[in-house]
């Protein structure tokens, strides 16, 4: 048995379940069900939730009606797709039994089960792969389904031609995260015909997955043609911020943004939404510092507090005591250096200045105090979720009208705070990516255990090139970044110097080791191991390194 009464009324207490739908199939193979709250969970667990069997057609007459649903615990499951801030919704799939304590004769489930003994008492086994099919249509204004389709695709195209490939995407990932095994899915012969293919499984298992498939309707739409004012996508947005919350334990006095353009973008909206007095100062420890310091000077005077750029951006500058003046709106940091490979293990002492910090390349690698700062922004590209998306921790007393003059209302925060981030139309998709991501993490153990799988990563090679001879770090040890881990070859002459990197970074993508070479600024390579790159990866590169270094030494 998967599950026991205890650990269905736990799982309840503990995902937040408000709602259980229990769920049974009539005659005619439709769907019905009967919607309990979390309250009367134990009683329906006990075999003592009751429904009216005369009001379901072909079941029995009115002086029969008294029927009751047995659930089937190891149906248990949380709908992803039913799930808010708040509330989440389960489901147990249930066989209907008479008044009597007799099973009833005309449920399907229990004509199947009756099947599958027989076959059993034959000395059979029965296991079905079904093989879903369905159409994608268009919706009404009344959100009615029409005879107008999608696409005019056939067997196995591709988008453009498919475009229903991101909505079976979607059915497939959230059939999956509720235990479905999922062999394939593909365009069918007709325009808008669809296919997915589960994997063979025990006969009644895999009837209950195709009524499941069969009530997986969600909006009817791929989160990437929802409407962002829909209550589908509310969801998704408000679910993805709790678990970022959670996470990083976000305290209720931050807002945290969903926003467009990117950390570049942000590198104006922070002297526009920020410098009051027209003043701020910059720390430079690499190319993304310097050019936020370049975009601050457009709206106002930035000062140069500190730099680490005598040494080629190669350490974190002492930040201990600096010589701030009392008139700058706020400190400005880029918390990890993605070209140079440096990170703050320390963060400034800004003296009662609020701290604005660019955590791009870092972001979700390890756990941090956001009481710490007063802006934390970051592009979500690195560890989170496709490009397109920054993620903006602001505390609510600098998110305000007060902005500098001509600052585009887009750019305002307080836009896009009142407005929950919904002011326009949302990255949807980038962000419903995002969601998913944080759950990973979660799974994953949280930030401790991210920051410790880090780690290990990061040991790994560092230890090697502290050890080799042909290729050394380019990072003082005490400042050295967890996600991206810049080096060279240790060869006195450039010209054979440039030599063996290339032939290195050449040799290295043949092997299958890809994005290698340094960036275009300092040259050298590059490893960038974030958050998804397993430890084994990080293994093979260092032994590839390893049998080159044998090889050209």
């Amino acid at each position: 048995m998967k599950y026991t009464k205890e650990d269905i009324l736990r799982i309840a207490d503990e995902e937040n379940v408000s709602f259980i739908r229990l769920q049974f199939t009539d005659i005619l193979g439709s769907l019905k069900n009967v919607a309990i709250t979390r309250s009367q969970l134990e009683k329906a667990l006990n075999n003592k939730c009751m429904f009216d069997g005369s009001s379901i057609e072909g079941f029995v007459r009115i002086e029969e009606s008294d029927m009751y649903l047995h659930p089937d615990l190891d149906t248990f499951v949380i709908f992803p797709w039913r799930t808010s801030e708040d509330h989440k919704v389960a489901r147990l799939i249930c066989d209907v039994y008479c008044s009597d304590g007799t099973p009833f004769e005309g449920d399907p489930r229990y004509v199947l089960r009756r099947a599958i003994k027989k076959a059993a008492d034959m000395g059979y086994s029965c296991n079905v792969g079904p093989e879903c099919e369905f159409f994608l249509f268009h919706i009404d204004e009344n959100g009615k389904p029409t005879t107008q389709t999608h696409d005019q695709g056939g067997y196995f195209d591709l988008g453009p031609v498919d475009r229903g490939e991101n909505c079976r995407r979607d059915i497939c990932l959230a059939l999956e995260e509720m235990g479905f095994e999922i062999e394939a899915s593909h365009h069918e012969v007709a325009e808008a015909q669809h296919e997915i293919d589960f994997k063979y499984d025990e006969v009644l298992t895999a009837a209950d997955n195709v009524m499941t498939f069969k009530y997986y309707q969600g909006s009817g739409q791929s989160v990437m043609e929802m409407s962002h004012r829909s209550k589908v996508y509310d969801n998704i947005i408000k679910e993805a911020e709790k678990d970022l919350r959670d996470l990083l334990n976000i305290p209720d006095n931050y807002k945290v943004l969903f926003l467009q353009g990117g950390a570049s973008q942000f590198f104006a909206e922070v002297p526009m939404n920020l410098m009051k007095n027209k003043k701020a100062g910059y720390i430079l420890t690499g190319q993304w510092a310097k050019k936020a310091f370049a975009e601050a000077k457009i709206y106002g005077e930035a000062v140069e507090l500190a730099s680490s750029a005598d040494k080629t951006f190669s350490y974190i500058p002492d930040c201990s005591d600096l010589d701030i003046p009392e008139d700058l709106d706020y400190v400005y940091i880029c918390e990890n250096n993605t070209i140079y490979g440096t990170k703050y293990k320390t963060l400034p002492n800004t003296k009662g200045h609020i701290l604005v910090s660019d955590v791009s390349s870092c972001f979700l690698s390890e756990p941090m105090d956001v009481t710490k700062y007063g802006v934390v922004y970051g592009g979500v590209q690195k560890n989170i979720g496709p490009a397109g998306v920054v993620i903006a921790i602001i505390r609510e007393d600098l998110i305000t009208d007060d902005v500098l003059p001509g600052t585009p209302t887009m750019l305002k925060w307080k836009t896009q705070a009142d407005a929950d981030s919904l002011y326009n139309t949302p990255p949807c998709y980038n962000i419903y990516i995002c969601g998913k991501v944080f759950k990973w993490i979660k799974k994953m153990g949280g930030l401790s255990a991210m920051k410790e799988h880090n780690e290990k990563k990061a040991k790994i090679l560092y230890d090697f090139l502290d050890e080799s001879k042909l290729f050394m770090g380019t990072v003082v040890k005490e400042d050295r970044s967890l996600m991206n881990v810049p080096f060279v070859c240790n060869i006195e002459d450039k010209e054979a110097k440039d030599a063996m990197e290339a032939k290195f970074i050449k040799e290295a993508a043949a092997a299958g080791f890809v994005n290698l070479k340094g960036h275009r600024t300092v040259g050298g390579m590059r490893a960038s191991i974030y958050n998804a790159m397993p430890i084994e990866g990080v293994e093979k590169l260092v032994e590839f390194m390893k049998k080159f270094e044998k090889e050209n030494a």
